[in-house]
């Protein structure tokens, strides 16, 4: 665990950072350890071979307009059932033998993370951001990227490709990705990515969505830890908050937008599951309504 005094120190530090950042032009989550997407810089990318578009106007009123309605809330439980692992003994097995440590390709920082990706919107789209440039030319071939994603992920010279990342696709998984999609309030699914705490994940925010109200989702597959700790911090001001969650659930949502979030280690295992998507603001409008009347607002 962080000492409170460096915690401090860090939490301050990354809120100046995101200070006031709200702009979509800024985020790029190809190029963090959420791994490709489907979006980059305020545009759409359906697929390696097309050029990005713009975000439709009518997409961000709508999240414009969900903001007003619950830009008060910084976290909530979600009403979903909870998303578990049938056999977890052999997803253990999986996980220690196919995961790998999550850290920056550019820097020596300790990796904080083990994971992998359990899902792909394609084999192809899996450096989709790094095929067009922003004027649509083709920047890239595709056939280095099938030869070397099983393994090690992407090959370590390509631009782009700022923290290592894998791929392991197992129909082992199919419930558990049957399950997300039947809950989880998608519109268009990049990737899934199960993460292993290895140490203090240092406070930060997502580059995904910085909307200013909970569109951040994680799961927690399994948690060793008695007391919580993956904790919020409001950017704007000192109010921190550790996610507490009914027995009911496992999936939680917190604002990217008006927090940064981080987790305490304590050398316990625990299991997260992130879902990088494209959401949908009418499924994601009902869900949060029927969360809130389930289990109010903490």
């Amino acid at each position: 665990m962080i000492e409170s005094t460096e915690k401090q120190a860090l939490l301050s530090s990354a809120k100046e950072q995101y200070k006031n950042q709200f702009d979509l032009t800024l985020l790029d989550p190809s190029k963090t350890m959420m791994g490709p997407c489907l979006w980059k810089n305020k545009k759409f990318l359906v697929s390696s071979w097309y050029p990005t578009f713009p975000m439709f106007p009518k997409y961000i009123e709508r999240f414009e307009g969900l903001e007003e309605k619950y830009k008060h809330i910084d976290y909530l439980p979600l009403d979903i059932p909870k998303l578990e692992i049938a056999d977890f003994e052999k997803f253990i097995e999986i996980f220690d033998r196919e995961a790998i440590e999550i850290k920056s390709t550019e820097t020596d920082d300790p990796a904080e993370f083990k994971g992998m990706h359990i899902h792909m919107a394609s084999v192809l789209d899996y450096v989709l951001h790094d095929l067009y440039d922003d004027n649509g030319s083709l920047t890239y071939d595709v056939p280095d990227i099938i030869e070397n994603y099983p393994n090690t992920g992407l090959p370590k010279d390509m631009v782009g490709n700022k923290f290592t990342r894998k791929i392991y696709k197992d129909r082992f998984f199919n419930k558990l990705i049957f399950d997300i999609m039947q809950t989880y309030p998608i519109h268009s699914l990049a990737n899934i990515l199960i993460v292993k705490p290895i140490a203090d994940v240092k406070p930060r925010r997502e580059q995904t969505w910085v909307w200013n109200f909970p569109t951040e989702f994680r799961t927690v597959l399994h948690d060793k830890n008695i007391d919580p700790t993956f904790y919020i911090s409001n950017i704007e001001s000192d109010n921190t908050k550790y996610i507490q969650l009914p027995e009911d659930t496992n999936t939680f949502a917190f604002s990217n937008g008006s927090n940064v979030h981080g987790i305490d280690y304590y050398n316990k295992d625990s299991y997260y599951l992130i879902v990088n998507a494209i959401w949908d603001s009418y499924k994601v409008e009902t869900l949060l309504d029927k969360s809130i009347e389930k289990y109010g607002i903490l």
